[in-house]
C-alpha cells in the first residue's frame, strides 16, 4: 500500500461519484420502509426486499468518505472544530427546528426511541413540537429520525484529534492491523447471539455492571472512518482489476445480505433479529462497501459529467437533511394513491426517483440564498 493522499484537501473526483451515490442510497434505504416485513412469516415483495438488502452501503460510505478527507486532520485541533462544526451543527440546530415545524401529511412513523419526556409528551404533559426541539441535543426524535447518523459524525469529529497523529506516522502494517482487529470486531455479533440463540451474550469481560468489552474500543463506525483513510492513501489496481474485484466484492457481500436477511424474516422470534444481516456494522456489509469503494475509484467519468456530479455532491448534505420530510410527503400524501396500486418495487423505486428530484430542488433552490451555508454546510 502506497500513500498516495494529497496533503492538501484538494478535489477527488472520484469521491464525489462514492457521495452522491451514497445520498441516492440512504433516500432509497428510507423508501424501503412498506417492504419491511411486519411480525409473523412474511418475505413481502421479492423487489423489495432485494433493495433492502441491496442499499446496505449507503451509511458506510458516507463514514468512510469523511475518512478519506479529514484524516489525518489538517491544522489545529480549533481550526478543524471550527470548520466542522459550522458546517454541520448549524443546519443541524436549524433544520431539527424546522422539521419539527413542516407539517406532515399524516403522523409521523413513530420508530425513535423512547424516554421520560416523549412518556409525557404521550400523558399531554409536554407539546409534541416542543419536544421534538427539546431533544436535539440529546437524540433523534420521529420528526428527524435521519438525524442518527449526524450524531455519529459528531462523534467521529471529535475523536479526529485523538486518532490524527496516530494516522500521519502510522505504517501501512499499523493500519492494517488496526483494521483487522476492526474486522475481528464485525463478526463478533455472529458469536454472541445468532437470530433466536444466545449464544456467548456476554464475551470478552462484558457482564452485567460492564458491557465494554475487550476490543470495544476497536469497534464501532471508527472503523469505516480509517477504512476510508487507509483505502483512499494506497494505490489502486489497475482499474478494470479494480472495477471487476469490487463488484464481485459487492456481489459476494449482498448474496450473503440477502440470505441471511431473508432467513431472519422467515425465522425471527423477535423484531430486533430482523436487522441482524443487514446491520451496518456486519462483515457482510463491509464486504458492500468496500466493493462500491473500489469499484467508484476504478470508474473515471466522462468531462460533461463531472462538473454535474461535483454540484450534486455539494448539494449531497442539504438533500440529505431535508429528504426524509419528502419521503413521507411523496408517500403519504402525493402520490398515496398511486403506490397502493403498484407492486412494492416498483413502488419503492418510484418513490424514490420522485424523492431525489424533489430534495435536490430543494437543496439547489436554497443554495442560491445568501446565508446558504446555515441551511446546507
Amino acid at each position: 500500500m502506497e500513500n498516495t493522499a494529497p496533503a492538501s484537501p484538494e478535489r477527488i473526483q472520484w469521491l464525489d461519484t462514492v457521495r452522491v451515490l451514497a445520498c441516492f442510497l440512504v433516500i432509497l434505504c428510507h423508501c424501503t420502509d412498506p417492504a419491511v416485513p411486519g411480525e409473523g412469516v412474511n418475505t413481502g415483495d421479492t423487489a423489495g426486499m432485494l433493495i433492502i438488502t441491496f442499499v446496505r452501503a449507503c451509511v458506510p460510505l458516507f463514514v468512510m468518505i469523511s475518512g478519506a478527507l479529514l484524516l489525518p486532520m489538517r491544522g489545529t485541533p480549533a481550526e478543524f472544530f471550527k470548520k466542522r462544526f459550522t458546517r454541520i451543527l448549524w443546519p443541524f440546530a436549524i433544520w431539527g427546528v424546522l422539521l419539527a415545524l413542516l407539517p406532515l401529511p399524516g403522523p409521523a412513523p413513530a420508530w425513535a426511541p423512547g424516554n421520560a419526556l416523549k412518556d409525557l409528551v404521550a400523558s399531554g404533559g409536554l407539546h409534541p413540537t416542543l419536544y421534538n426541539v427539546v431533544m436535539l441535543p440529546f437524540n433523534f426524535t420521529d420528526t428527524n429520525i435521519h438525524f442518527w447518523f449526524l450524531y455519529i459524525i459528531i462523534g467521529l469529529y471529535l475523536f479526529t484529534p485523538v486518532i490524527s497523529p496516530w494516522i500521519r506516522q502510522a505504517s501501512d502494517k499499523a493500519l492494517a492491523a488496526f483494521l483487522g482487529v476492526w474486522a475481528f470486531t464485525l463478526f463478533l455479533p455472529y458469536i454472541s447471539n445468532w437470530p433466536g440463540h444466545a449464544i456467548f451474550p456476554q464475551l470478552h469481560g462484558q457482564c452485567d455492571w460492564n458491557k465494554h468489552d475487550m476490543t470495544h474500543y476497536f469497534g464501532g463506525y471508527l472503523g469505516y472512518f480509517v477504512l476510508g483513510h487507509a483505502m483512499t492513501r494506497m494505490r489502486a489496481l489497475r482499474p478494470s482489476l479494480e472495477l471487476g474485484a469490487g463488484v464481485a466484492l459487492f456481489l459476494a457481500g449482498w448474496a450473503l445480505t440477502h440470505i441471511g436477511f431473508i432467513s431472519t424474516v422467515v425465522h425471527r422470534g423477535a423484531q430486533k433479529e430482523l436487522e441482524f444481516f443487514i446491520e451496518f456494522l456486519s462483515p457482510n456489509v463491509a464486504m458492500m462497501t468496500i466493493g462500491t469503494f473500489m469499484a467508484c475509484r476504478a470508474i473515471t467519468l466522462p468531462g460533461w459529467l463531472q462538473k454535474p456530479m461535483a454540484r450534486l455532491s455539494a448539494l449531497s448534505f442539504g438533500i440529505f437533511l431535508v429528504h426524509y420530510w419528502v419521503i413521507t410527503w411523496v408517500r403519504d400524501g402525493l402520490l398515496k394513491e398511486q403506490l397502493h396500486q403498484m407492486p412494492v418495487g416498483a413502488g419503492i423505486a418510484l418513490t424514490a426517483v420522485s424523492t431525489v428530484v424533489i430534495s435536490t430542488l430543494i437543496a439547489l433552490a436554497l443554495s442560491k440564498l445568501p446565508g446558504k451555508k446555515w441551511l446546507l454546510g
